[in-house]
């Protein structure tokens, strides 16, 4: 698995790519974490619930995307 100190970021990154092609109800917490090469049971470490997950990868989108200069 992947280092401790990077899994909230790698599974934000995994959740982005995975919730753009097939939504986020289409997507699990088990399927990111092991995409993401991270332990599952951290997830709740990192996020009260996958609806805060969901707000995460929203909130890196626009970061993102404003960082480009996309709208």
């Amino acid at each position: 698995m992947g280092r401790p100190g990077n899994a909230q970021s790698r599974r934000i990154a995994m959740a982005m790519a995975l919730m753009y092609v097939r939504g986020s109800t289409a997507v699990g917490v088990h399927e990111i974490s092991t995409q993401a090469g991270v332990y599952k049971g951290s997830f709740y470490h990192f996020f009260p619930s996958k609806q805060a997950l969901v707000l995460a990868v929203i909130d890196t989108y626009g970061d993102t995307s404003w960082a480009f200069g996309k709208t």
